[in-house]
């Protein structure tokens, strides 16, 4: 499947969450799972969903995920519980869309990847992936669309390190909070 990948502006988007440390075998059930808890959470609660559902992966390895499983909502309610208030995070990322089962999403991540190396970018952060048609809306996997974001860096970071270096100075390291 070709992958057009397209440099966005995002402002922050205020969201409800749950964080999970799951095998990476019952990834699918466990994202369900969460989004269950969520959406619970926001009914009990007066929260309004703004149609965006989304999985942000933290840490993968070949025994556990570190998955952050929410909504975007008109407004941030108190967090209680394992559901926690936070914001998907402004500035410029690099989207593309994948049409088609979960499985194949490694694709679409890869396209991103070739996207930033061919433009000097880098992630500033986690990728995150938003369902815009999936389970309950059709049941057929090759009909699932999913938009992958990744926050890039600021396009003039790696000149204005260079710039240091050349002029003698230390570079500076930015580092990337660990989120949970």
């Amino acid at each position: 499947m070709p992958y057009v990948c397209e440099l966005r502006r995002l402002a922050a988007q205020p969201a409800m969450a749950v964080r999970r440390t799951i095998h990476p075998d019952r990834a699918s059930a466990a994202i369900v799972e969460a989004f269950a808890a969520v959406g619970r959470f926001l009914r009990e609660n007066g929260g309004r969903p703004t149609g965006v559902t989304y999985a942000r992966f933290l840490g993968l390895d070949l025994d556990q995920v570190r998955v952050e499983v929410g909504f975007t909502v008109a407004e941030l309610l108190l967090s209680a519980g394992d559901v926690i208030a936070l914001e998907l995070p402004a500035g410029e990322v690099v989207v593309t869309r994948h049409v088609g089962p979960y499985e194949g999403l490694s694709a679409a991540q890869d396209a991103l990847e070739a996207w930033m190396s061919a433009n000097g970018r880098t992630a500033a952060g986690p990728a995150w992936e938003v369902y815009l048609n999936g389970p309950p809306d059709t049941t057929d996997p090759a009909q699932f669309d999913t938009d992958v974001y990744v926050p890039l860096t600021p396009a003039n970071a790696g000149a204005t390190l260079a710039a240091r270096q050349r002029a003698g100075g230390p570079p500076t390291r930015r580092s990337i909070p660990d989120p949970l």
